[in-house]
């Protein structure tokens, strides 16, 4: 039995083989333990390419469990790479990923780009990060065309691995064109967020993103009491939780989530919050249709 129930959640970030980085389980493995534990829907996340046909494939095995695929921008993708975002939606991604591990906020932490410090790469060939401002500090114009085709298309853009000056760009210009922004994992470095930022980031009109990898167990960027008192101070009906599991350090998906949230539970966070930041609200977020 799990520690949380976490049936009729919707984990909407978790990772799968194939990868580099050598995962728990591929796309279907991870998926039938996603049906078993009762899942609504989950996204499949990919640092290197678009999910979008890997999770065609999973509805087709698994249709009782409503499965999504993403696309993070890059530089394997292009980058900002505006054709490549509206090939990735009209093929019915879910969500928009700014860049990650090519940020250029993550590499001045972690290493070269598409490497985590804590992980051997395998990489050989020099790859550029990826910044979203131009030498004057506002939007490049290919971030105001991807903003533009999330909004057509009813499409969340994650900020992922953006530094804290990039996020309030995108978020402003969000708010201007009408884009759903999710700020992703706050508490990961990058963009390690206070909570006056995550309220500010609100009013802009963004939603929120916790991830139970970014705390258990492995790399432990962020604090279990952290989160609890981000929740308090900001307002659980503008998060929403993932598991961001998938990788090796940390069980199956639906495990990771339910211990985290098993956790969350015994600090405190009462269980119809932990419920509507992980079944109920991601509907809402990602359009979900029954």
């Amino acid at each position: 039995m799990s520690m949380y129930d976490v049936s009729g959640a919707c984990d909407m970030h978790v990772h799968c083989e194939p990868d580099l980085t050598g995962f728990v389980g591929d796309d279907m493995e991870v998926a039938q333990a996603c049906v078993n534990a009762g899942y609504k829907a989950f996204l499949i996340k990919a640092h290197h390419e678009s999910t979008a046909s890997r999770a065609y494939h999973v509805r087709k095995r698994f249709p009782e469990m409503k499965t999504y695929g993403s696309i993070v921008l890059n530089t394997p993708v292009g980058g900002i790479n505006p054709s490549a975002v509206e090939i990735a939606l009209q093929l019915g991604i879910k969500e928009i990923f700014m860049p990650s591990t090519y940020a250029r906020a993550h590499t001045a932490i972690h290493g070269k780009p598409g490497a985590f410090g804590y992980r051997t790469s395998t990489l050989k060939v020099d790859a550029d990060t990826v910044y979203i401002l131009n030498e004057n500090g506002g939007l490049k114009p290919e971030v105001l065309t991807v903003l533009e085709l999330a909004r057509d298309y009813n499409v969340p853009i994650g900020t992922c691995h953006l530094s804290e000056e990039e996020i309030f760009q995108l978020a402003q210009k969000g708010k201007e064109l009408r884009a759903k922004i999710l700020i992703t994992h706050p508490h990961f470095h990058p963009p390690k967020l206070s909570d006056d930022a995550l309220r500010a980031l609100i009013e802009l009109g963004a939603k929120i993103e916790l991830c139970a990898a970014t705390v258990c167990p492995f790399p432990g960027y962020g604090k279990l009491d952290q989160v609890v008192e981000t929740i308090r101070a900001v307002g659980y009906h503008n998060f929403f939780i993932t598991s961001d599991a998938g990788t090796p350090t940390k069980p199956m998906p639906p495990e990771t989530l339910s211990c985290y949230l098993s956790m969350l539970l015994v600090k405190g966070v009462e269980k119809q919050k932990l419920d509507y930041m992980c079944k109920e609200h991601p509907i809402q977020i990602f359009s979900i249709e029954d």
